[in-house]
């Protein structure tokens, strides 16, 4: 008789032991393929909000004048009187080959202003843009919605004396206050922020910007290699990637995913181990059947392959079992765990790959109870007759 064949017939014989390492190894599959699975849609739903959340690309003309902090960051190279960027260069970042990886493009414009007696910062910003791409600001009032209104710094609003619903005049225009920012800490702080056409006008400069912040994908494409890209199509300007932000993304993704692969191997360990035992108690209570195969002929090598055949057949029932399991109890509960919907999906080489990996957990963990049931004395198991 083959070997397989015993194997086989092993398994059939005792149905409520082989039941038991199957659920075995299907549970920690199944554990493993859930958390992949969340895991995966927590990492591209997590990666997608961390990329919303600041600029992490800076698009300046090209210059070697002023350095310019504006939200937090330094930014090099910028002149407020001499060069600007033309507006189509938004259009043109828009045709990188990566433009899926593009999530928000918020171009500025800045000029110095007299208000009320006082010198000022204007800025021209899309304001439905500008609101995405600093997600943290906490802005009191409403958000401007007639071309003729403004937000207001925190350190703007002070030294001007203007609350929400006030008026201020700038270059012979009333302007009214919509909003005001709570205090940031960074340069918006001194800003007046009105309508981007508005201030185009207002500094007799149509169609022209100062920089373009760009919030960008990283997980779709590397932000170096989406920055090498925009050079491209503009030749003449300054293209920053702004590494600080883009590496702290990724620091926190990788931490995320290091805790998910440290539960998926404290799994794989239990499961090794449920193996391990009940392969251990299998060869204790067939003492009996080795010493009639060594006596008959079979040698060593004979026993420990039908002990891992065994292990390897089931391996692969419980493989195929836990992918099942995991991607429809992920597609279940993903939603309660991750707070987010987890696509029901079947990969065939995932499938086959977490059949194989079962099989080979299972035999890795019979390894040494196969060697301890070869080494029975034959003499030793068959006083048990």
């Amino acid at each position: 008789m083959k070997l397989i064949g015993i194997a086989t017939r092993n398994i059939k014989r005792k149905k409520g032991k082989a039941a038991f390492l199957v659920a075995g190894l299907a549970i920690g599959v199944a554990t493993i393929m859930a958390i992949v699975s969340i895991t995966t849609e927590m990492r591209t739903e997590i990666s997608k909000k961390l990329d919303e959340y600041g600029a992490n690309i800076i698009v300046l003309p090209e210059s070697n004048d002023l350095s310019v902090s504006y939200g937090g960051f330094v930014v090099a190279g910028m002149s407020l009187q001499e060069r600007e960027l033309d507006e189509g260069t938004l259009k043109l970042i828009r045709t990188v080959k990566n433009k899926a990886s593009l999530n928000v493009l918020a171009p500025k414009l800045f000029g110095a202003v007299a208000v009320e007696g006082r010198q000022a910062v204007i800025a021209g910003v899309d304001f439905t843009a500008e609101l995405r791409i600093k997600r943290w600001w906490e802005l009191k009032g409403e958000k401007p919605s007639a071309k003729d209104e403004v937000i207001l710094g925190s350190q703007a609003a002070l030294r001007l004396g203007k609350k929400i619903g006030g008026s201020i005049t700038v270059k012979g225009q009333t302007l009214h206050v919509a909003g005001m920012l709570q205090e940031t800490g960074g340069s918006e702080d001194n800003l007046i922020m009105a309508g981007l056409p508005l201030v185009q006008n207002m500094l007799g400069k149509p169609g022209k910007l100062s920089m373009i912040e760009i919030s960008a994908y990283c997980l779709s494409c590397p932000i170096e290699e989406l920055t090498q890209q925009i050079r491209g199509v503009l030749p003449g300007t300054k293209v920053t990637a702004l590494k600080q932000a883009a590496k702290a993304r990724e620091e926190n993704l990788a931490r995320f995913n290091n805790f998910a692969y440290s539960v998926a191997v404290i799994v794989l360990i239990i499961g090794a181990l449920i193996v391990g035992v009940t392969m251990m108690g299998s060869v204790v209570e067939r003492v009996r059947e080795i010493g009639v195969f060594r006596a008959i002929g079979y040698r060593r090598n004979h026993i420990m392959a039908i002990f891992l055949a065994e292990a390897g057949l089931l391996g692969i029932v419980g493989g195929l079992l836990g992918y099942f399991v995991g991607v429809l109890g992920a597609a279940i509960f993903g939603q309660a765990v991750a707070r987010m919907p987890v696509g029901l999906s079947v990969n065939p080489w995932l499938m086959l790959a977490s059949g194989a990996a079962a099989a080979a957990l299972g035999i890795l963990a019979s390894l040494y109870p196969a060697w301890k049931a070869a080494n029975l004395d034959p003499v030793e198991a068959l006083r048990v007759i």
